[in-house]
């Protein structure tokens, strides 16, 4: 009777055991797809990217600041598994760069602010130039809908605009902070296959120009077309 109910007990364990461990494995996180096939980890598609349009803008002692550029690059882009996350990771290089400078004064009197080029941006000698630091951010839900929130690798600066000894905003002006993509469709959207995401500002962007005070709060505004280098379609699942 002793060795029945011990074998009984110990069938009673194996069983929870192993739901216990199909419930683990059950569990996906956020994941990406090429070609329908879930990502295996380590395996790093390199992404490109097209900017339809895009502008910083933000505010800096009563001046507003529109940071305007034409063409970005990402430099080593990879969509990334480290299970169970699904995360993008890379550094964005905008050229074409000009920073339009608006008085209160002028927004007052309803006039429209100057290209300055005394604030021209420049990086490591390219005019026209911002170039951010590595970035990295999980492929989550936000609000509601999947986005990716990029951060610093390390630190809390996310680039340095660099400008010229007269320009009226400083020679160095640091963006602080991290910024959310999401897809333009929506959450429906970034899990729908296609070659090519549309991308915008989402929820979750919290980004500063100078110092991480309410009257420096900066925004991207625009929206960017993402797809791997092979041209696969690809899709994204957030949790």
């Amino acid at each position: 009777m002793r060795s029945r109910a011990t074998r009984r007990a110990l069938c009673l364990c194996m069983l929870v055991v192993g739901l216990m461990g199909l419930g683990a494995g059950s569990a996906q996180g956020s994941q990406w797809m090429v070609k329908g096939a879930n990502l295996k980890e380590g395996v790093l598609p390199e992404v490109k990217i097209k900017i339809l349009h895009k502008q910083w803008i933000f505010r800096v002692v009563g001046i507003d600041v529109k940071v305007l550029c034409t063409v970005s690059i990402l430099i080593g882009a990879h969509l990334k598994i480290f299970l169970p996350t699904a995360s993008f990771l890379g550094k964005l290089k905008d050229t074409g760069c000009t920073i339009t400078l608006t008085t209160k004064k002028e927004l007052e009197e309803g006039k429209g602010g100057k290209v300055s080029a005394a604030c021209e941006p420049t990086h490591l000698g390219e005019k026209g130039v911002i170039e951010t630091k590595e970035f990295e951010g999980p492929l989550t839900l936000v609000s509601g809908e999947g986005a990716l929130v990029l951060a610093p690798k390390s630190g809390e600066t996310l680039a340095v605009i660099e400008t010229g000894e007269e320009c009226a905003i400083g020679e160095e002006i640091p963006i602080i902070g991290k910024f959310a993509l999401k897809d333009s469709g929506g959450l429906k959207g970034l899990e729908t296959e296609a070659k090519v995401h549309t991308f915008e500002e989402g929820p979750g962007t919290e980004l500063w120009a100078i110092s991480k005070t309410a009257e420096h709060a900066a925004a991207i505004q625009g929206k960017s077309e993402l797809e791997l280098a092979s041209g696969e379609v690809w899709s994204g699942l957030a949790e």
